[in-house]
């Protein structure tokens, strides 16, 4: 199982693409451009590391630019190769503990 960040920027995730790669050697491994010039989707690699990246885009995610919205501009996403009750009662307990913090956790079965 790895747990991922996924950051989102108010329409600057190019520049932090930019950033990460000047800064950290970072390699970008995917990009979905959204309308407007933004980027709807990243990933880069920092090492070990994927990182995910977005533009805010509106809409009803929670996990939004706190600027434009009272949602949070970090995201975890929780990849695992087995869907099975131990990752099911990590995301439950994941929401059931935030108590500051709005949380959505969205459970999808891997394709097989």
């Amino acid at each position: 199982m790895a747990i991922e960040p996924y950051l989102f920027f108010n329409g600057c995730c190019e520049e932090a693409i930019e950033f990460y790669r000047r800064a950290f050697g970072a390699t970008e491994s995917f990009r979905l451009d959204a309308p407007g010039g933004k980027v709807g989707h990243a990933e880069i690699q920092i090492g070990d590391s994927r990182i995910m990246m977005a533009d805010d885009c509106g809409g009803e995610s929670p996990f939004r630019n706190p600027q434009t919205s009272d949602g949070s501009p970090v995201g975890l996403h929780c990849t695992s190769k087995m869907w099975t009750p131990s990752l099911i009662g990590l995301l439950a307990r994941a929401q059931r503990s935030s108590n500051r913090c709005k949380t959505s956790c969205t459970a999808t079965e891997p394709a097989h």
